[in-house]
């Protein structure tokens, strides 16, 4: 019985169980190799530039196609550029006026400088003056002009401008004497604007020189005229 047990027997079991004799390992099928690990710091393309809370659009951070960056002062206001066709501003002005001889005054003005094309505008004007004269009244006056104005050099922050026009006006005293109180006002000058802000569309000083002339246009038996030059300086602002 036992000599049939030891026939049927395997090999290897055999040989395990006789005294002296190893064990042969039972053989094994093949494994197919495995993929190295990636490294831990390495990451993927959707993630390599994303914020630090780790959310990203694609390839973009969400940090970076959300930025809110500071915008320019002419994006941050919504105003058009200083001299671009179809912007409006407000100039208030004070100047001086003298025929360096027997009259000399005071004057204000409010301009609303409306741009019809690039650097080039119709202005109409407001104004109320002043005129002493040292051998007749004194005189206040109220009236109003339209000028034509081009900003023939223009920078970024500062201009140089030319103007011409012609208004109306009425006196309280005749200037000069013995012509009337209702005058004609022809006048040309020169000018620069000048930025006060970093954006230069915002306020801007205004300064120059005209020659500023009265007269009434020969509608009087009298024509004498009053011929001055003004110096004026003011503010000018986005309307």
């Amino acid at each position: 019985m036992l000599g049939a047990m030891i026939a049927v027997m395997p090999a290897s079991i055999l040989a395990a169980t006789l005294p002296g004799h190893a064990a042969d390992p039972i053989p094994t099928a093949p494994t197919a190799p495995t993929a190295p690990a990636a490294p831990a710091s390495s990451a993927s393309p959707a993630t390599a530039g994303a914020s630090p809370s780790g959310l990203a659009i694609g390839s973009v951070p969400l940090h970076a196609a959300f930025a809110f960056d500071d915008p320019s002062p002419s994006t941050k206001t919504g105003r058009a550029e200083f001299g671009a066709a179809d912007s409006l501003r407000l100039n208030l002005l004070g100047g001086v006026v003298s025929d360096l001889s027997d009259t000399t005054g005071v004057a204000v003005r409010a301009e609303f400088e409306y741009f019809m094309a690039e650097r080039f505008s119709i202005v109409p004007v407001a104004e109320f003056q002043w005129l002493g004269q040292i051998d007749a009244d004194d005189a206040f006056g109220a009236g109003g002009a339209v000028l034509l104005r081009w900003h023939l050099l223009h920078e970024a922050d500062w201009t140089v401008f030319v103007d011409a026009g012609v208004g109306l006006a009425y006196l309280t005293a005749q200037v000069p004497p013995e012509t009337n109180r209702i005058k004609f006002s022809p006048q040309i000058g020169v000018g620069f604007t000048l930025a006060l802000d970093a954006d230069p569309a915002a306020a801007r000083l205004m300064g120059g020189l005209r020659w500023y002339h009265l007269s009434n246009a020969r509608t009087a038996a009298s024509n004498d005229g009053f011929d001055g030059a003004m110096a004026y300086l003011g503010i000018g602002l986005p309307f």
